[in-house]
């Protein structure tokens, strides 16, 4: 097992940095006992990929990188068994060589698998949930040293998945896959009053749909996505060309362009929606095109919101940041997901529209985070685990109807509180 001492230790965005006594890579299960034996204070940080300071103030952290379980497939139940550590990306390119996929990802691969599942990462997409829907049974370690193995059937199942790692430590995963197959995806744009006039059939029609919009522009621009087993329609040179030219190098000198000269932003922003007026249509295989290009450094607040009042949300959404009060330099989001059994779930029995504020950091932002979290709140949205928010614990038992039951049950599987509390405010 490696051990680094004395070590700060970043998260992707940069926006968290803590110093912590022992960073912890294990191999295997008995090294996590040996972590668990000698130290009181853990965290578990995935890839460092959320925005939410979920490792402070803790003795030790652990990350599942290294952890020796090698991935299985059962063909005849299309089940994968997968180490908590293994990202996204590795798990996408283990399936496909075997002619399998996820059901439903997120936008961005980076992530380990558990730690996507134990924020409520989600995709977009009416009839499906968040990632942790497609898991079937879970293996963990508990405060005790305790193994267990929870399928789908027990009663704190629901409980396991979306924990942020406050339950224990999640060693390895059963996921439901299916076989691989093709989205084709159809971009356009269109005025916002008409993106909220259309949205409800739209989130029927279209089997997944993401709608991007750069403030204060007056259309949006919308993917209607099908799943297909049409064949590619997109080569390798288009597909680097948009992924790589256009959206990554082209989008971050504009961003780039944006911080330096802040005055420029709406009419930059007004700009690159002009530029996906024409519409476009690829085929490609489904995690290339659920998955985004990197975006560049940034910040984000994401609220789960009721998806029966999208049409009134997402009005006073859009003329809400339209205004002008806050400048913008990064492309602001719109997803859905359908409801969950998961307890700290954002979508736990509700399905779900998903709003959220992104944006460069500068000297705004902690003022624009706030403001949308009373917008958010004035709709009894819920937080996002994995992005930013600033609730106390009473707010967060108004959130979520299981907070309290999930509470009760971290005292019994962690009665010494060995893998912390939340990171709320008090």
């Amino acid at each position: 097992m490696q051990i680094h001492k004395n070590i700060l230790f970043e998260n992707w965005a940069k926006n968290v940095r803590n110093k912590v006594p022992f960073l912890f890579l294990p191999e295997n299960v008995e090294d996590l006992k040996h972590v668990l034996t000698n130290h009181s204070s853990i965290r578990l940080v995935g890839s460092g990929h959320s925005w939410a300071d979920l490792w402070k103030e803790a003795q030790a952290i652990i990350d599942l990188s290294f952890l020796n379980l090698s991935p299985t497939i059962n063909h005849n139940t299309l089940e994968v068994t997968l180490s908590a550590g293994m990202k996204l990306w590795q798990i996408n390119q283990f399936l496909d060589k075997n002619g399998l996929a996820l059901q439903n990802l997120g936008s961005i691969d980076q992530q380990s698998i558990a730690g996507a599942i134990s924020t409520g990462t989600h995709g977009s997409g009416y009839q499906f949930g968040c990632l942790a829907t497609q898991c079937k049974e879970v293996t963990w370690i508990d405060g005790h040293g305790n193994i267990h193995t929870f399928d789908i059937q027990h009663p704190h199942f629901h409980a396991i998945l979306i924990s942020l790692g406050l339950l224990g430590i999640i060693i390895q995963l059963k996921i439901q896959v299916v076989p691989a197959f093709h989205i084709q995806e159809n971009t356009f744009t269109c005025p916002w009053e008409e993106a909220v006039k259309n949205f409800n059939h739209w989130i029927h029609e279209y089997d997944h749909l993401k709608i991007w919009w750069l403030p204060p522009s007056r259309e949006v621009v919308v993917y209607a996505m099908y799943r297909t087993q049409e064949p590619i329609q997109e080569s390798r040179f288009q597909h680097f060309w948009r992924e790589t030219v256009l959206s990554v190098w082209g989008y971050r000198t504009m961003v780039i362009l944006g911080n330096l000269l802040p005055r420029l932003r709406p009419r930059i922003n007004q700009i690159l929606t002009a530029q996906m007026r024409k519409p476009y249509q690829r085929v490609n295989k489904s995690f290339k095109i659920f998955k985004v290009p990197e975006p560049p450094k940034h910040r984000e607040t994401e609220w789960a919101f009721p998806l029966k009042d999208a049409s009134s949300i997402l009005s006073d959404y859009f003329k809400r940041y339209s205004d002008n009060r806050f400048t913008f330099n990064f492309i602001q989001e719109i997803r859905v997901a359908q409801a969950d059994n998961f307890w700290l779930s954002p979508a736990y029995h509700r399905d779900t529209l998903w709003l959220g504020i992104y944006n460069h950091y500068d000297k705004q932002w902690e003022s624009l985070k706030q403001d949308f979290q009373s917008f958010a709140l004035s709709y009894l949205a819920r937080p996002h685990w994995g992005k930013e928010f600033n609730l106390s614990n009473k707010e967060l038992y108004s959130c979520y109807p299981r907070f309290s039951d999930f509470m009760e049950l971290k005292s019994f599987y962690d009665p010494q509180n060995k893998f912390g509390e939340f990171y709320a405010k008090k």
